[in-house]
């Protein structure tokens, strides 16, 4: 049990070692900081348009917000597809699967190295946030790694997605796909209610668990917004986070039987 432990922490390392190499990724977590640079601005202009009635620190938060939930989302696209692209590509898979290694410790350490080089990510871009507010605060504000702590569930949740549309659909495609059905998410939850005009139990009985299934994009972000104290309405802070974790472990099983099913 634990030689099998050791194959996937070696995998996941030499995953997040390669995504260390990415260029790409550096690029991103530039401009990210780039943008995030911005929260200043509150704290030394006296106004704003858009932000009219804003404390500085809310409006710094709002702003970092927005980034940061932009720039974690192209991270996972870019850094993701390049690693399953250069990980599972057919030669590297033969001389991989030539050792005592299976198929689904070799998935799974991909995602673990992945989700490593993620929460990385998240926390250089999340702490630039966290600085600028200390800088002029002086406070701590924890909230801010609470609240963007959401989103990095959200972007583990994408990529879960990712990979299991690469064990589909081993193309860049994947990441359009899953895109995609993010962007499907947010209506998901009012399109429960036009099944109701369907006559076909078996119809509308899987059209209900489609819906079901996708990701609580939403909620999560009202979640976010709640903790960081952007919003004051009441939120429901267990159903959505709840979904999201089942939603990645169901994502990973379908990953899992797939890619042992690929000869």
């Amino acid at each position: 049990m634990l030689d099998r432990i050791k194959i996937i922490y070696l995998i996941a390392k030499n995953v997040f070692k390669a995504s260390l190499r990415d260029r790409v990724m550096y690029g991103l977590v530039f401009l990210s900081l780039l943008f995030i640079s911005m929260a200043h601005l509150p704290f030394v202009l006296k106004e704003i348009p858009g932000f009219k009635g804003e404390i500085p620190l809310n409006m710094a938060i709002q702003i970092g917000f927005f980034f940061i939930t932009i720039f974690m989302f192209l991270i996972v696209v870019f850094v993701s597809l390049g690693i399953l692209q250069d990980q599972l590509e057919s030669g590297k898979m033969l001389l991989i699967l030539s050792k005592p290694i299976r198929r689904g410790e070799v998935l799974l350490g991909i995602n673990l190295g992945l989700v490593e080089i993620l929460f990385l990510n998240w926390l250089v871009i999340t702490g630039g946030l966290w600085l600028t507010a200390f800088i002029h605060t002086g406070q701590l504000n924890l909230n801010i790694f609470l609240g963007m702590g959401v989103i990095f569930l959200m972007a583990v949740l994408f990529l879960s997605l990712i990979i299991t549309i690469y064990t589909f659909i081993p193309s860049g495609l994947s990441g359009l796909l899953a895109f995609l059905v993010f962007l499907g998410s947010f209506g998901a939850a009012n399109s429960i209610h036009l099944t109701r005009w369907m006559d076909y139990p078996l119809l509308l009985n899987s059209t209900k668990i489609i819906i079901k299934c996708f990701p609580r994009v939403v909620p999560l972000l009202a979640v976010s917004m709640k903790t960081l104290g952007m919003i004051s309405i009441e939120v429901n802070f267990v159903a959505p986070i709840v979904h999201t974790l089942i939603s990645i472990i169901i994502f990973n099983l379908v990953a899992f039987f797939k890619f042992n099913q690929i000869k």
